[in-house]
């Protein structure tokens, strides 16, 4: 799950990019990652370290807020 805040215009304020580290384990001994292959989607920008595991994601996003008046 990532978080994100955004400000009054939906604009993506906080949160990105997000990082993660991928590790492989058999038992209690961490393995040595052979690939680490990403799928590109259009809109995001995605890397992967096979040596630290590192994967980072960046994306544009913008929220639309709607506001409801109470009548």
């Amino acid at each position: 799950m990532i978080n994100l805040a955004c400000d009054a215009s939906g604009n993506v304020a906080h949160g990105l990019p997000a990082t993660t580290n991928l590790m492989m384990f058999y038992g209690t001994e961490q393995l040595a990652l052979s690939e680490l292959t990403l799928a590109p989607v259009t809109g995001i920008t995605m890397s992967a370290d096979k040596t630290t595991g590192v994967i980072t994601i960046s994306l544009w996003l913008h929220l639309y807020l709607i506001q409801q008046r109470s009548t």
